[in-house]
């Protein structure tokens, strides 16, 4: 039977009460950008809606674009799920609930670099950034997490998903795997999109401040 490192220890401590304030802000940047991803990886596939004799260059672009964000996408959504754990939520609950995967699975994704980290720390705002208060916690921060990598690294298998989320066809990337920019997608496909959308006479802008709630 596989064995599954413990939970990293900061992950379990009691949320501070600006780890609460934190959290609220950070998760709607985390969630603005999310959709903002979603929107530029959707780009090509609403300009195929819209055209009425679509070339099926077109259509295999469309799909080739929305499949290489996909772990853009995924890495917003972690973000989203760090403010959480950092407000409070459980590790185990957002594991399961969210993404379908193990808490050490999760307890992995939000080693890197992720605001969960800050959980049980007291913050404070500094030039528009949440740091700890104290040197010593972030000195301890970067100590745990230098252990926690390591007991990852000793765990090939620390990272699997659950079986049942890779039935349901979810997509979850590996442990440690490096998370693209969104700006991977290749420039020629979205110089297409952008011209097929500006034949179409969409605002791509428009289309993103309706998804964020800024439509009229």
């Amino acid at each position: 039977m596989a064995q599954y490192p413990p939970l990293a220890p900061h992950l379990k401590r009691a949320p501070t009460p600006s780890n609460l304030a934190a959290s609220a802000e950070l998760s709607r940047a985390a969630a603005r950008e999310a959709v903002r991803r979603i929107g530029r990886a959707t780009t090509a596939l609403h300009a195929l809606a819209e055209t009425e004799h679509p070339s099926t260059a077109q259509m295999v672009a469309a799909v080739a674009a929305w499949t290489s964000a996909q772990d853009a996408i995924h890495a917003a959504l972690v973000d989203v799920a760090a403010a959480a754990v950092l407000g409070g939520a459980a590790v185990s609950t957002t594991a399961r609930g969210a993404f379908g995967v193990r808490p050490q699975t999760l307890s992995v994704w939000l080693q890197h670099d992720t605001v969960a980290q800050l959980r049980g720390v007291d913050l404070e705002k500094v030039d528009g950034e949440w740091k700890p208060v104290h040197a010593s916690d972030l000195r301890e921060l970067d100590q745990e997490a230098a252990n926690g990598a390591g007991s990852a690294a000793g765990d090939t298998d620390s990272g699997a998903p659950d079986t049942s989320a890779v039935a349901a066809g979810a997509h979850v990337p590996a442990a440690g795997a490096q998370i693209p920019a969104t700006g991977d997608v290749d420039p020629e496909v979205l110089a297409a999109d952008r011209a097929e959308l500006q034949r179409l006479g969409i605002d791509m802008a428009e289309v993103e401040r309706e998804a964020l709630g800024g439509g009229a």
